[in-house]
């Protein structure tokens, strides 16, 4: 059994979870922009929320990776050059 997805079904996948994709790395840096106010140190979610601090930066490469995404798809779709019609 082969478990690789094939690059169409990637790309089918991708497009149908960009938009919950891309709503949890705005949510991430939300989190990274306001930790210390939503967990304040000796709360439960500071680890947690300086774990993201330190990470914060994937958020925005997510986040500009899957607008890119769809812009391309989106100009690629128009039958053109990219060029506006």
């Amino acid at each position: 059994m082969n478990d690789k997805l094939t690059a169409p079904a990637m790309y089918a996948a991708l497009s149908k979870y960009r938009g919950a994709i891309m709503g949890f790395a705005a949510l991430w840096i939300f989190i990274f922009h306001e930790y210390t106010v939503l967990s304040p140190v000796g709360t439960p979610l500071y680890g947690a929320a300086k774990f993201i601090k330190g990470i914060g930066f994937a958020g925005v490469d997510i986040f500009f990776f899957l607008s890119g995404y769809g812009l391309s798809f989106s100009l690629s779709s128009r039958g053109g050059g990219g060029t506006p019609s």
